[in-house]
């Protein structure tokens, strides 16, 4: 195809904010903040990017609506797509039918530049009646953010390998230039959609009979302006006080616009104005509230969405996230602290400066102490002290615990491994018990036990965790490990991120947790619903479960040589397939939208980080070329021979790999081979798919 008739094509079709895109980076898409180039489509066409498009311009506009086919069964949702295509062309529209690159299908109508409403309301009118996953645009309009987007066609999909294409009229696949030529068709003569013509409510409110004055607040608000996202919450403000003051429409306006040029940015002047005449017309439903002379300025700002989405918007508009699973995670911890489930105790394994700390801040509630507690450090003393209770003049810090469910926060684990052995073994000791909800400790004059406690735990740490020696062990698989490790371009992004935010720190931390723990606050309140489990989602947690204690089994080796000092065995699934289980059902809790897969590929991630890496490592080596010896293991990972030595030997204990031994002239030399990876070869195949891992 002519590379810029295409990029032209593309363009006109799909690209409506030019500004701004995003790119998959792993499992997620996420938004880069530079200007859209050709470069980027021809890379998105060669398969070098995997790129997605906003569907909303700066002025909430837009030129395509989109609906969504997503499923197991690719052949039932194709007759899906085709159905809605026939009924479209029924109807008069010009429909594209194109393949996702995955597991599903996306029907596209172009149109003639119109609102988000018009487009909504008509996509919703065509589509009753029909299954369909989602419908783009899902909002009427974007007041902040960038809305939605959808991946753009043509290319391939990061987690399938699949390159997407399209259907002609006949539903035969159309690819390369004459797919550029059936696009070109498509958009030829944009639909027209019929603008939603709403009747004005009548109005049950009743004003003052005469205007009493602006209230202060108010007028602080207007002389002063608001930050780029707080505008929308400032218009929101002054016309509902100023409504219920009795100032016309016009006056409203006024102040309303005079506020506007006090924002750093304002807004577009006409959509200050759609916003004050919508508000005022929908009255009932908008302003009727008392107006109160007590209210600050704060206090009115703090308006934001805390459903699901609004705290992952929030997130994402401080941090740049490769993806959502760390929160994701930490959110379904803190929701579950006063569940009758599991404790649910993760350990978040990232390199220093990785912004991790930072993502679990918001959690701590510094106004209910009670519910979270901040573990800076930990000691031997910190739980129970080795003084008895008739010297001690103090309560010991686990009576604080009984019958108490906290959320324990550490935001650098670290410190820990600076500890002398006996105290780690102290420590060590002392957390099992905690997890399995008591703690006591007998010496000289001291008998002290406390029960009924029930701890959820984030805890922050660098890769030195991996050095602690049988951390599993030790703990007896009462924790799960989430790693994530950020690449070249992931770097660059984030170190601009933390450059534009380091001005604004507290404001960042202030936000995110009003936020997060209003979200919490309002899941705990209403408490977790019961999550049924499919058959099929059960017998993969089991068989996660079952993978994560074979592939984690630890044991002693010689400092020296490396070998093996004791038999490896391998831990019983049973707790690890009810923490999976919890997790799921937490996870599930997030959001009514949250689905089955997206819950699965955060416990896959789970199953996989909670491996020891190197260990990993040496098995997807072996996954991808074997035989190897173990000098060859060594020298493609850059590790030491007798690292890759232990682990090997314990594999082998395992059932996971075997030898066979040469005789060269040098000597003996073992070549290792892959025997059972516990999971079958399709499986790993998939996990190391889905997780943008090597094959």
């Amino acid at each position: 195809m002519k590379g810029e008739d295409a990029i032209k094509t593309i363009f006109d079709a799909f690209v409506q904010r030019k500004d701004t895109y995003a790119e998959q980076l792993g499992i997620e898409y996420t938004r880069i903040p530079k200007e859209l180039t050709e470069q980027d489509i021809i890379d998105h066409l060669n398969g070098k990017k995997t790129l997605g498009v906003y569907q909303f311009s700066k002025d909430n506009k837009l030129k395509w609506v989109c609906f969504d086919f997503d499923g197991k069964d690719l052949t039932e949702q194709l007759d899906l797509a085709v159905k809605l295509h026939e009924k479209l062309k029924k109807n008069g529209y010009n429909p594209l039918i194109e393949f996702s690159g995955r597991k599903g299908y996306h029907v596209w109508i172009f149109c003639k530049e119109t609102d988000g409403t018009s487009a909504k309301h008509w996509a919703t009118e065509i589509a009753n009646g029909l299954d369909i996953h989602e419908i783009f645009p899902k909002q009427e309009n974007i007041e902040s953010g960038y809305g939605n987007l959808v991946k753009l066609p043509l290319g391939l999909h990061k987690l399938s390998g699949k390159r997407s294409f399209f259907f002609d009229d006949n539903f035969d696949e159309v690819e390369g230039p004459k797919a550029i030529e059936l696009l070109k068709e498509k958009i030829k003569e944009p639909a027209v959609f019929p603008k939603v013509i709403i009747k004005e409510t009548i109005r049950t409110i009743t004003k003052p009979a005469t205007k009493t004055p602006m209230p202060s607040y108010i007028n602080y608000l207007v002389n002063n302006g608001a930050k780029e996202g707080d505008r929308h919450k400032g218009v929101f403000i002054i016309t509902k006080e100023l409504f219920n003051c009795g100032f016309k429409k016009e006056e409203i306006l006024e102040q309303v616009t005079q506020f506007n040029d006090n924002c750093s940015p304002p807004k577009p002047h006409h959509l200050i104005t759609n916003h004050v005449n919508y508000l005022i017309q929908y009255s009932e439903k908008y302003l009727a509230q008392e107006v109160t002379e007590d209210k600050s300025y704060e206090d009115m700002l703090n308006l934001q969405d805390i459903s699901y989405n609004g705290v992952i918007t929030t997130y994402k508009k401080w941090f740049y996230l490769n993806n959502v699973i760390a929160i994701d995670l930490a959110l379904a911890v803190a929701i579950s602290r006063k569940e009758k489930m599991q404790p649910l105790w993760i350990i978040m394994v990232a390199p220093s400066g990785s912004g991790k700390s930072e993502l679990i801040r918001p959690f701590a509630d510094e106004k209910q102490p009670s519910t979270t507690e901040i573990m800076s450090k930990i000691t031997p003393n910190t739980f129970l002290s080795g003084m008895s209770k008739k010297k001690s003049q103090h309560t010991d810090f686990a009576e604080t615990l009984e019958n108490n469910p906290k959320l324990f926060l550490t935001y650098d684990f670290a410190q820990f491994a600076k500890l002398d052995s006996e105290q780690k073994a102290q420590i060590w000791a002392q957390l099992r018990d905690l997890y399995d909800g008591f703690i006591e400790r007998k010496a000289y004059d001291v008998n002290k036990k406390v029960e009924h406690i029930k701890l959820n735990w984030l805890i922050c740490t660098t890769p030195i965790i991996d050095s602690e020696l049988l951390i599993h062990q030790e703990l007896g698989t009462r924790e799960l490990i989430y790693r994530f490790d950020p690449n070249e371009t992931e770097k660059k992004v984030l170190m601009n991120t933390v450059w534009e935010n380091s001005e604004v720190l507290e404001e960042m931390r202030k936000e995110l947790k009003t936020v997060v723990r209003a979200f919490i606050e309002k899941k705990e309140s209403n408490g977790l619903k019961k999550i049924k489990i499919s058959k099929e989602t059960k017998a993969e947690i089991e068989k996660l479960a079952l993978t994560i204690s074979v592939l984690r089994a630890a044991t002693e080796s010689d400092s020296y040589t490396g070998e093996l000092t004791n038999f490896v065995y391998e831990e019983m699934p049973t707790r690890i397939l009810l923490q999976l289980k919890d997790l799921f059902t937490a996870l599930k809790n997030l959001d009514d939208g949250y689905s089955d897969e997206k819950a699965m590929n955060v416990l896959r991630k789970i199953t996989l980080s909670s491996i020891h890496p190197i260990r990993l490592k040496i098995l997807i080596e072996l996954h991808k070329s074997a035989p190897l010896s173990t000098t060859d293991i060594q020298k493609r990972l850059s590790i030491g021979w007798k690292t890759v030595n232990t682990q090997l030997y314990t594999a082998k204990q395992l059932g996971l790999v075997d030898y066979t031994e040469l005789d060269e002239e040098e000597g003996q030399i073992r070549n290792w081979k892959k025997k059972n990876w516990f999971l079958g070869e399709h499986e790993v195949n998939e996990y190391l798919n889905k997780l943008n891992l090597p094959t």
